[in-house]
């Protein structure tokens, strides 16, 4: 039973819409069966403020000869000086169908979050589209991702009235994974969601992080995320940031 050690490291921007890194969260495994991973850590976010956050996530994972089903699931309760607590949560499904050629997998994914911070008291994510293989060394591998997604949100304006969006976005990847050791793994993944009706009201995504295995079940993790969005939510500001580091159990 295998499983990855990541970083995703490279330049810029996610978007306020919370983009769920799933290129870490995947185990890089021929062995069929179940795998997972439960994680817990602290960050500093500067969002609308510095927000100090602590969070604890996990992963399960199930894969056979052509199919993958993985779960993701986050929840971060977080504070600031002068300001009330704020809590943020995410539960992602996916599954991946192995085609002919071996270069091609078929992706459908859902996701359910909500984020205070960002004022989006709920959104909904529903997408599907080809993964298409691009490297396979030793070493490393890329991948990218041509996906539709659907989205239906409702967030709070700047009179904390809701506004509900149901939007229809192309969502991309370019995920390169480097795996220099067994202990350390670095996986560098930058997402693209542009509206279909209007390009200019686009998101960025880029996170970047670090998993070094210490022992046998045992990983720490370094995490760098960068977001941007042309339409956030609206007091928000339309580049975000955070840093945190984890601890996690294998198994």
């Amino acid at each position: 039973m295998r499983y990855i050690l990541l970083i995703l490291f490279s330049s810029y921007v996610l978007a306020q819409a919370q983009v769920t890194n799933v290129e870490s969260k995947r185990v890089r495994t021929d062995t069929v069966g179940w795998t997972g991973e439960a994680n817990t850590g602290f960050k500093f976010v500067r969002e609308a403020g510095n927000v100090f956050t602590s969070n604890t996530d996990a992963r399960v994972q199930y894969k056979t000869k052509k199919d993958l089903y993985l779960i993701l699931g986050e929840y971060n309760w977080s504070g600031a000086i002068g300001k009330s607590f704020t809590n943020n949560a995410y539960v992602h499904l996916r599954y991946n169908r192995s085609l002919r050629p071996e270069w091609l997998k078929w992706e459908v994914f859902s996701q359910v979050q909500f984020n205070e911070v960002t004022r989006i008291k709920l959104r909904l994510l529903n997408g599907t589209g080809p993964r298409f293989k691009l490297l396979s060394k030793e070493k490393g591998v890329m991948y990218l991702g041509t996906l539709y997604m659907f989205e239906h949100s409702k967030e709070l304006d700047i009179e904390d009235e809701e506004v509900v969006k149901n939007e229809h976005r192309f969502s991309s990847y370019l995920s390169y994974s480097f795996f220099p050791t067994e202990q350390v793994s670095l996986v560098s993944t930058t997402y693209y969601q542009p509206k279909f009706n209007k390009r200019s009201d686009f998101r960025v995504a880029h996170v970047s992080e670090m998993r070094v295995k210490v022992l046998k079940n045992l990983v720490l993790s370094m995490i760098y995320k960068l977001n941007f969005d042309t339409k956030p939510a609206m007091g928000i500001a339309r580049v975000t940031h955070s840093f945190e580091n984890k601890i996690g159990i294998v198994f």
